[in-house]
């Protein structure tokens, strides 16, 4: 199995989908720092189920998702997948090649997917145990953690060991075994205390069923009665109903007659009707057309006024077009004036125009004139200014001549003052040395004495840190007796209080009653709850005590009769269970009398009997039941004839000797009565008394436990805060004692050094004192060069100075000439200023011209449409005048046609009102003969109703019979036969004793036998269960035990195993020494860690700690061999563990790589060349846009393979 692909989107600086292929043997990841290589290695640690954003290096998951930059947006999701070749089958999922993925949205969601289809992180941590690349992975080392393999505890280096010794599989095996086991135990409690209970209602429940089934004979008995009963209303039924059948034929003959009047009355009614409607139809259609006629004549109207409107309006209008014409006569005026005076203001113009160019030619004559003078000037100027610039340069070069000299001669003495100071220093440095070469030997000698010391103290610690260890195992025992107390009392009060929320002992309808309470139901409100929830009995009498009580512990208690009636009711009405009420008042309840004369004849009695007997004795019922004080004259009504003694013989003598009525209970649960019964046997051990003190001792036993738990725990704390204490003072006095060996080891290389540096400083004092001499003699020679510099620049100040002088006198005339020019420059240009505002206005007069001959042709075409619009004014009046006259007329004609139409209207409406009148009468017949049909109606009405009542009766009555004893049924056809036979009153006595012996039996339980049954159905399931759950902790814990020989056995095997490479690779890393793993010492609770013992060649045994960092990591790089020896792993990614190595140990390290390379695949993040050449695939990470990595691969092995065939030249 080998890594074959790795595929990146979006995670981190990935944010192109990249697909990385991986070969067997070497890969190498190159490329500059911060480039993206370790994102490669943290998608593989992240897509095999990291969760930990800090060991990604991020501070939360939504760090791995691109976030974007100058360029790009941020992209919604981070997916990796990662595909494995698993032809050798060593994942357990049979396919060829597995591919995980993992995917990150920003909003937070994750999914995992195996071969595309969605999975758990679970299924993906249980793939990969056991394989190196699990919980503890010793395949994937990020950057910077090879050096925590040594730091780390010896608890980290197991789980490390483990991994490799395959256990972690068995580990989690074992775990999911001990929850099963757990709950396997927690369920077997409480099935036993099920058990106990149901055990103890089977008894009850037995009794009642027997009782239930003599009181279903009766009820079988009572039951015929009532059928013959039935039967024989059925019958009388029948009679009645043939007798109404009679009567019924005669009021229907009545009621035809009078309904034929009725249908002739209404068939007259409906013809006038018929005539009075069609003169509503004529009135309606005249009375439309004088509507029509009305609105055509106010139509007419409407147009005439609308006319005489228009004809206003064109009068209106040739005034205001008279007023129109008056305006544009005197806008033409205005626009003509306007014309001639632009004319004289445009010639105006032209002429100051010829003017100004006259002007303008003269200035620019003078302009070029003094432009000639200037360049003249100039010219000479610029030879002077020539002649100055080369004297500067030549100036300026001696003064740089002389500023040099004058520094070299600064720097010169500055050199000599700083020799001779050296010289100085070193001679005190030297006296300095060595005086801390003496201090530094005394150093020394003091050192050896303090780890001498030290080695002491810290064995003494030791010892006291192994006796608190075992004392916290003493301890440690104790507590987890305690928690396995606590757990078992705390599952015991479970148990119970499931028991009593589902009132676990009673009779079902006491269940129900209790349960209509608890749901609001009005009638059980007044239920206060079961007796044995309200008493307390002491506890060496509670079997006593039940006993005497039998069910009546179970009975419900009430204020008064009443509420009983109304709960019994509830019962009936419910249909389910019967109940045991016990009234809290109750008049007819018969009073006992005060105990004390029972009280007196017992002791009278147990003192005739003589002490032994006597013993046996325990006393009255009454004085061991507790109780509020409302239930006293309830405990006097059902104990006060009961004593209680301790055995059967006792309790036989008393019977015999005290005055009856009276009952005497064995504390073993046995019952004598005066009376006769005498009950006993073995009892159930969990009653409901005893459950209810149970329940309210258990709280305080377990608040006892609890508290001893707290002051194990508390004591086992502070004996582990001592022994952490003494653990710190143990590392104290380690790190005191590794400490004082570095000290002793620094004096030793600081004296060294100060050897060292007495020799250095002789040989510098010597030297010093030679360059001294050398730099005196220098700064002779340099003076007299710097003479002879300062004389040549005192010459050549002096010839500068005259040639500015010349140059400024020229600069001044050069300066006047530029001045007459701007003036002249000055000058033309507002002659410029003033042509070009001259044009511009002319040009304004010659477009306001064209706009006035514009505005004058504008107005004279308005004048002519003016005119026109009048002549078709005068037209359009005289048409009107001719249509007004024409509407007049047609008035006229329909104001004589509406007056014709009116009368012919009115006319019509006096014909209707007559026949209304005959109508009226007509109605009045019919109402009469409607009125003699419906007294008929009513009196079938009656008839059927009386029928009705009849057939319902006697239908409700069939029902009855039918759901009683069905058709058909063997028992209503004997009745039927009989029932003529049968007395009636013989009957109803017969019932009536029935009735009386039901009553004197009590409270029936008609449900005990389907509850009896499902109890006993129960029992045996939960009995069943119970043998189940038994064999189950037995197998579990048969496997745990085997799970835990098989762990320590691989993990003891895979120890040697590592421990032997290890030992192994370390002589190959460091070229000799020896390493050995080895067990700490473990506690019961915590399994031992493993320990390295090294030695570097050369150097006695030494601890971890004192290694170098170079050192560090070739240990750490050797336990990681042997791991992979020893366990191989199906890939290995490593990133920069060889940074912190030389040339030499590099090259071991490769050498190593390429062996181990035939066994695992390894994928290396690397900078160094040595390392790099061991690879046979090279992928080279770099970033060519901000914050976004690209890859390149390169195959090594074809290269090579290349450069091999190419020719030499």
């Amino acid at each position: 199995m080998h890594l074959s692909n790795l595929t990146l989107f979006g995670f981190k600086s990935f944010v192109d989908r990249v697909s990385i292929d991986f070969q067997p043997g070497v890969t190498s990841l190159v490329g500059p720092n911060g480039c993206g290589k370790s994102n490669i290695i943290d998608a593989m640690l992240w897509v095999l189920g990291e969760q930990s954003p800090k060991a990604l290096r991020g501070e939360r998951m939504e760090d791995l998702i691109f976030a974007g930059n100058a360029h790009r947006k941020p992209v919604g999701m981070a997916e990796v997948s990662l595909t494995l070749s698993n032809v050798q089958g060593r994942l357990a999922v049979p396919y060829d090649e597995v591919t995980i993925a993992r995917r990150l949205y920003r909003s937070g969601e994750s999914e995992y997917l195996l071969n595309q289809n969605p999975c758990r992180l679970k299924d993906i941590t249980r793939l990969f145990l056991d394989t190196g690349l699990g919980r503890e992975p010793y395949a994937l080392i990020q950057q910077g953690a090879i050096g925590s393999l040594l730091n780390g505890k010896p608890a980290d280096r197991r789980a490390l060991l483990e991994e490799a010794a395959g256990t972690m599989s068995y580990k989690v095996n074992r775990n999911t075994a001990l929850g099963r086991l757990e709950a396997a135990e927690h369920n077997l409690l409480r099935v036993k205390d099920v058990l106990q209970e149901i055990e103890r209602q089977r008894t009850s429940l037995h009794r009642q069923a027997k009782k239930a089934e003599r009181y279903q004979r009766m009820a079988l008995r009572l039951k015929e009665l009532h059928v013959l009963v039935l039967l024989r209303e059925e019958r009388r039924l029948d009679e009645e109903l043939d007798r109404i059948t009679h009567q019924e034929w005669d009021v229907a003959t009545a009621q035809e007659s009078c309904q034929l009047r009725v249908s002739k009355e209404e068939t007259s009614l409906e013809a006038g009707r018929l005539h009075d409607l069609q003169l509503e139809k004529r009135i309606t259609a005249g009375q439309e057309r004088l509507y029509s006629l009305r609105s055509q004549r106010e139509r007419e109207e409407a147009e005439v006024r609308s006319r005489e409107n228009l004809l206003q309006d064109l009068t209106r209008r040739r005034e205001e077009r008279q007023e129109q014409l008056r305006g544009v006569a005197e806008r033409l005026h205005r626009l003509l004036q306007d014309f001639e005076a632009d004319g004289k203001r445009r010639a105006a113009t032209e002429e100051d125009i010829e003017v100004g160019s006259r002007q303008l030619r003269e200035l620019h004559e003078a302009l070029t004139s003094v432009e000639t003078d200037l360049k003249q000037c100039e010219a000479a100027l610029g030879g002077r200014k020539k002649e100055i610039l080369t004297l500067t340069e030549r100036l300026l070069s001696e003064r740089n001549h002389v500023a040099s000299l004058t520094e070299r001669q600064r720097l010169l003495r500055q050199d000599r003052e700083t020799t001779d100071r050296q010289l100085h220093a070193s001679r005190t440095e030297a006296e300095s040395v060595t005086g801390r070469d003496r201090e530094l030997t005394l150093q020394l000698g003091q050192l050896a004495s303090r780890i001498e010391a030290l080695t002491g103290e810290r064995k003494a610690l030791a010892e006291e840190l192994a006796n608190l260890q075992a004392h916290q195992e003493v301890l440690g025992g104790r507590r987890a007796e305690l928690r396995e107390e606590l757990r078992r009392l705390e599952g015991r009060l479970g148990s119970l209080r499931e028991l009593e929320e589902g009132f676990a002992g009673l009779s079902e309808g006491q269940q129900l009653l209790l349960k209509g309470k608890a749901a609001g139901v009005k009638a059980c409100q007044t239920i206060a709850g079961p007796l044995s929830r309200l008493i307390r009995a002491e506890a060496a009498c509670e079997r006593a005590i039940e006993a005497l009580l039998g069910d009546l512990q179970q009975g419900l208690l009430i204020p008064t009769a009443a509420d009983a009636l109304s709960l019994i009711r509830y019962l009936e009405q419910e249909g389910t269970g019967w109940a045991t009420l016990l009234p809290r008042q109750g008049e007819w309840l018969a009073e006992r009398q005060e105990a004390s004369h029972l009280r007196k004849a017992l002791e009278e009695v147990g003192a005739s009997l003589g002490p032994e007997v006597a013993q046996q004795i325990v006393g009255l019922a009454l004085e061991f039941v507790k109780g509020p004080a409302e239930l006293q004259p309830l405990l006097r009504g059902l104990l006060g004839d009961a004593v209680i003694v301790r055995d059967l013989p006792t309790a036989l003598t008393l019977l015999r000797k005290l005055p009856g009525p009276v009952r005497v209970a064995t504390t073993s649960g046995a019952v004598l009565s005066s009376r006769g019964p005498i009950q006993g046997g073995n009892t159930i051990a969990w009653s409901l008394l005893s459950r209810h003190r149970e329940l309210e001792e258990l709280p305080a036993v377990i608040a006892r436990v609890t508290e001893e738990l707290r002051g194990v725990e508390g004591e086992w704390e502070k004996v582990q805060e001592a022994r952490s204490h003494r653990q710190q003072v143990l590392s104290g006095h380690e790190e005191s004692l590794k400490e004082a060996e570095e000290a002793r080891h620094a004096v030793e290389r600081s004296l060294a050094e100060v050897r060292g540096v007495a020799f250095r400083l002789g040989s510098q004092t010597t030297f010093l004192a030679s360059e001294l001499t050398r730099l005196d003699e220098e700064l002779g020679d340099l003076e007299k060069v710097l003479q002879d510099a300062q004389t040549k620049l005192v010459a050549s100040d002096r010839q500068e100075e005259v040639l500015r002088q010349e140059t400024a006198e020229r600069d001044r005339h050069a300066t006047l000439l530029q001045t007459r020019r701007q003036e002249c420059e000055r000058e033309m240009a507002e002659a410029r200023i003033r042509s070009t505002s001259l044009q511009e206005r002319r040009e304004a007069l010659a477009r306001s011209l064209d706009r006035l001959e514009a505005d004058l042709a504008r107005e004279r075409t308005r004048e002519a449409e003016i005119h026109q619009e009048e002549e078709a004014d005068r037209s359009r009046e005289a048409g009107l005048t001719r249509e007004i006259a024409t509407l007049q007329h047609s008035v006229t004609l329909l104001n004589q046609r509406e007056a014709e139409e009116t009368d012919a209207v009115q006319e019509l409406q006096r014909e209707r009102d007559q026949l209304r009148q005959a109508l009226i009468i007509q109605e009045e017949a019919l109402k009469t003969a409607r009125r003699e049909l419906a007294e008929a109606q009513q009196a079938q009405a009656a008839i059927a109703a009386t029928r009705a009542a009849l057939d319902t009766e006697r239908s409700l009555l069939h029902k009855r019979l039918q759901e009683e004893v069905p058709e058909g049924d063997a028992l209503r056809e004997r009745l039927q036969t009989e029932e003529h036979l049968q007395d009636p009153e013989l009957l109803a006595h017969e019932g009536e004793e029935l009735r009386q012996k039901m009553g004197a039996m009590g409270p029936i339980n008609m449900a005990a036998l389907e509850e009896y049954e499902a109890l006993s159905e129960r029992f045996r399931f939960l009995t069943d269960q119970a043998a189940d759950l038994t064999a189950s902790a037995t197998s579990l814990k048969a496997s745990i035990v085997e799970i835990n020989r098989t762990i320590q056995e691989r993990f003891a095997k895979t120890l040697a195993a590592v421990s032997e490479q290890l030992n192994r690779f370390w002589q190959r890393l460091f070229g000799g020494g020896e390493a050995e793993l080895v067990l700490s010492d473990g506690d019961e609770v915590e399994e031992p860690g493993v320990e390295i013992r090294v030695r570097i060649p050369g150097k006695r045994t030494t601890t971890l700690s004192l290694l170098s960092g170079g050192e560090k990591t070739l240990g750490a790089i050797a336990l990681l061999m042997a791991l992979w020896a020893t366990n191989p792993s199906p890939f290995v990614v490593l990133d920069e563990v060889d940074a912190a190595l030389d040339d030499l140990n590099v090259d071991r390290f490769a050498s190593l790589i390429r062996e181990l390379g035939s066994a695992s695949q390894f994928v290396i993040v690397t900078h160094h060349p040595r390392t790099i050449e061991t690879a046979d695939l090279l992928y080279g990470i770099t970033m060519e846009e901000p914050g976004v990595s690209k890859l390149i691969s390169v195959r090594l092995g074809e290269r090579m393979e290349q450069a091999a065939a190419a020719p030499v030249p």
